[in-house]
């Protein structure tokens, strides 16, 4: 064989290779990209769970029932829950309280409220409501927001109607837009 003709049949190897390669990333990145795009879809009603307002009233989740609603589940010390919270504050600046109901639920200490909390929301100007989720029965509410939620924070529950889908996730501004 010609020196010229192996060069050609080493190229076309390394090409087919590099093709491959190529082929197999642009796979792994799709596959992320749609596990991290899809939440837990479930039927069923809204699990019912309450706790206190920022105002001092009480609140049940089902006082949303048949309204459809974004439930966050965040805390003051959890930093990506606090890097996300701009996009719930723009969701609910254009959305809350007519299309949708945008609910952030803390899961901060109930001995934290007026030294961390209340602050926090002040200093931010969080105009969405926030609970105060004060429930040390941890083991018996999250199986009810959903089945495979182990309780990391952030995490989401929206509710449309019978329809629930919950996301394990951090969220970015793109997946916010398409919950719009």
């Amino acid at each position: 064989m010609s020196v010229r003709k192996s060069f050609i049949k080493a190229g076309r190897k390394t090409l087919v290779r590099n093709i491959t390669q190529i082929f197999i990333i642009l796979l792994a990145f799709l596959a992320i990209r749609v596990y991290l795009t899809q939440g837990t879809i479930q039927s069923g009603p809204a699990p019912d769970f309450g706790g206190q307002l920022l105002d001092g009233s009480s609140f049940q989740l089902q006082d949303f029932r048949g309204k459809p609603a974004l439930v966050h589940f965040w805390a003051t010390w959890c930093k990506p829950c606090i890097d996300e919270l701009p996009f719930f504050e723009e969701l609910n600046d254009s959305l809350g309280g007519k299309e949708l109901e945008v609910l952030l639920v803390s899961l901060d200490f109930r001995d934290k409220l007026e030294s961390q909390l209340m602050p926090f929301v002040a200093e931010r100007r969080l105009e969405s409501e926030v609970l105060l989720l004060d429930d040390p029965h941890e083991n018996e509410w999250i199986p009810r927001v959903d089945s495979s939620w182990s309780g990391a924070i952030p995490a989401t529950l929206i509710l449309q109607g019978p329809k629930r889908e919950f996301f394990d996730k951090t969220w970015r501004m793109p997946d916010i837009e398409k919950v719009r």
